[in-house]
């Protein structure tokens, strides 16, 4: 169900300061159903922390001084630490037995949520705790996310606002006023009629100058505004000038001295300059600010869309086994040549529609991976199996894999599909003859580093860039590429998948994926996979035994609440000479498996009814029978694969739709790594 977070969001709207932070704990605790909410910035001192915001029981009170050491998030404040999403579902008490807030209430469940300050230091953490364990819950995380994110933007804005309050204080205080507007941090311009009176070092180097002597001396108003600012600007002014009330605080473009374009929110009121009338502009710099804000705004519009497609994709998958399994069920029974190739044509219909969704669910980012450790030797396999099936005449191509390549963490066959969708989708741009280039390159992101727009978090990542020297696309047309459906082909020659997909499979794998295009200029877009974290002995999938299809008569527990898909499951494994038990939902699993001994495999949807998902029905089967043997099957997993990854390597996900062989053979070998 996807949950309605934008009434939360509601109650932050249009507030500030220290309203906006009560608002924003208000609303997680409303939406998350906690029962506390703190939202923490960090002291002076960078040991302690002082509340900003805290609630209790959805009710808000004033809050009180913290300790930082004492917080799950402390990682967080670390030097060079990355900023990440802190989780503990139970023994919350018992893990940070110091925490004073979580000893007083009786926690014993966290997740919290650290954001950053305008230097990309840790600024403070935004959490949530209960005395209720929490569940892994995908919407739940993401909306955490965001409030934090959110909370991020507004401590720098209300910083930045003390701070001005600060200097207006101190210059009404200070002996010598031009020498506090000289060594402010913000930047400060007195003009009048057109003509700069004084700038400070701070405004120049917003305007790419070394210091206010420099421009001074080379620039003029009119060079530092962008061409679709003078008129309103000048406008403006004229009204300030002569004494008509208008607006101090607005926002505007202005240019640099090397080009670039900023967007500067600007504080202007009249003053008295050398004894006459001037305007004073303080400026604060807020474009990376709106940079940030818009990516969010992109990245709830994606959600929207991968929530909407993985809803389709899983009852449609549930569907397509149903079809695929009876369909192969009747190919065994008839004799008929005329029926089999009709069967047959239907199966392949229904394949394709079964790769339909999984489409959907790679853009929706639930696509069960099983990511592995790619090397460089691998990686380039993937590049050049990309090339030979793309090669047409007059396409001249060239790889280049820079030294020293890390070992990179991804699925191998998504990762296959991506690099060949890109291979593919740049040699169609070219039409003809052209050159295509694919570069494979380390790249390391850190606090400060905006990752080109791809949204990455603080570490190492392994970029492959598939280039062409094509026509390009227009901004407007590149900033739709990674929309489903949405392509630049003719009608039937693209089902506009191709990128949306790629985006999916990029941002679940932990990385992302960027589009830099112009018309007459080409394409390039850049996939960022992150880097092999882990130092155990990798699987080698070729060393792994053949698949076997016949069992040993092991009783396996089949849990799935759609009776169509149940039924099936349990035709195709006792066909192979299981001994299969049936379950609904949860409670009857347990009930079946308490007086069952015998039971040897558990074989459950991830998404069950009752409020009892497939992952903590193995949790509370594993608790009680540590030798069981755990298979999930998903159609649209109620959780994301990365929800999943603290599961153990061996336990398999097996999607939907699914062919009789296919698990058959993954049931045997579920079974075979259990005794083995």
């Amino acid at each position: 169900m996807i949950k309605d977070f934008d009434a939360a969001l509601e109650l932050m709207d249009g507030a500030a300061g220290a309203e906006f932070f009560e608002q924003a704990a208000l609303a997680l605790s409303a939406s998350l159903d906690a029962r506390w909410v703190g939202i923490v910035r960090r002291s002076s001192d960078g040991e302690n922390g002082e509340f900003l915001a805290c609630t209790v029981d959805g009710s808000a009170v004033a809050g009180e001084p913290c300790s930082l050491d004492a917080s799950p998030c402390s990682e967080g404040y670390a030097r060079d630490a990355p900023p990440r999403h802190y989780f503990i579902p139970e023994d919350f008490d018992k893990r940070h037995p110091k925490n004073e807030l979580g000893e007083n209430t009786g926690a014993v469940a966290y997740r919290g949520e650290v954001f950053l300050d305008r230097t990309g230091g840790a600024a403070g953490h935004v959490f949530v705790m209960d005395d209720r364990p929490m569940r892994r819950d995908s919407q739940d995380r993401w909306f955490l996310n965001l409030v934090g994110r959110l909370v991020g933007a507004e401590y720098n804005r209300w910083q930045a606002e003390l701070e001005a309050d600060g200097l207006k204080q101190a210059v009404l205080s200070a002996k010598d006023i031009r020498g506090v507007v000289e060594n402010s941090p913000l930047g400060l311009v007195v003009q009048r009629g057109g003509k700069l009176l004084f700038v400070n070092d701070a405004a120049a180097r917003m305007f790419g100058c070394d210091n206010a002597e420099g421009i001074m001396r080379a620039c003029s108003k009119d060079e530092l505004m962008a061409s679709t600012e003078r008129e309103s600007m000048m406008a403006f002014f004229e009204h300030c000038m002569s004494g008509h009330d208008v607006a101090s605080q607005y926002e505007s473009r202005y240019r640099r001295k090397d080009g670039e374009e900023k967007t500067l929110e600007v504080l202007a009121n009249l003053v008295d300059w050398d004894g006459a009338p001037a305007i004073q502009l303080t400026l604060l710099d807020t474009t990376e600010r709106r940079a940030r804000e818009e990516r969010v705004h992109e990245a709830r519009r994606m959600e929207v869309v991968e929530q909407l497609t993985g809803g389709v994709a899983h009852d449609f998958n549930n569907t397509l086994s149903i079809i695929l399994g009876n369909l192969d069920l009747a190919r065994e029974q008839v004799r008929s040549q005329v029926v089999i190739d009709h069967i047959e044509r239907s199966m392949n219909a229904a394949g394709r529609a079964a790769s339909l969704t999984h489409n959907l669910l790679s853009i929706s980012r639930r696509q069960p991976l099983q990511p592995e450790a790619i090397n460089p030797q691998m990686m380039t396999a993937f590049v050049e199996g990309a090339l030979a099936q793309s090669r047409r005449p007059g396409l001249t191509t060239k790889i280049s894999c820079a030294g020293g390549l890390w070992t990179s963490e991804a699925d191998p066959k998504g990762l296959q599909n991506a690099i060949g969708a890109l291979v593919t989708n740049a040699a169609d741009a070219l039409c003809g003859d052209g050159m295509l280039s694919i570069t494979a390159y380390n790249v390391e992101v850190s606090a400060k580093d905006e990752s080109g727009g791809a949204g990455l978090a603080v570490g190492d990542y392994v970029c492959v860039s598939v280039s062409d020297d094509g026509m390009g696309m227009a901004p407007n047309i590149a900033k739709r590429a990674f929309e489903p459906f949405f392509t630049t082909k003719a009608v039937g020659k693209g089902s506009g998948l191709g990128l949306s997909v790629i985006y999916g499979f990029a941002r679940q794998s932990g990385g992302g994926v960027t589009i830099e295009s112009a018309p007459g200029q080409g394409t390039t877009v850049a996939l960022y996979l992150p880097r092999w974290r882990f130092t155990h002995h990798e699987r080698d999938v070729e060393s792994e035994a053949a698949e076997r299809a016949m069992s040993g008569g092991e009783v396996v527990l089949v849990v799935e609440d759609d009776t169509d898909v149940r039924n099936l499951v349990t035709l195709f494994l006792q066909g192979s000479g299981y001994d299969v038990r049936e379950a609904e939902d949860a409670l009857q699993a347990e009930v079946v498996l308490d007086r069952s001994p015998e039971v040897e495999l558990l074989l459950t949807d991830v998404q069950l009814p009752g409020g009892v998902g497939g992952v903590e029905l193995m949790a509370r089967c594993v608790a009680k029978r540590p030798d069981l043997a755990v298979m999930f099957m998903s159609g649209h997993a109620g959780v994301r694969s990365e929800d999943l990854a603290f599961l153990d390597a061996d336990i398999r996900v097996l999607q939907k739709p699914f062919r009789r062989k296919e698990i058959v053979s993954a049931v045997r070998s579920a079974l075979d790594m259990r005794c083995a």
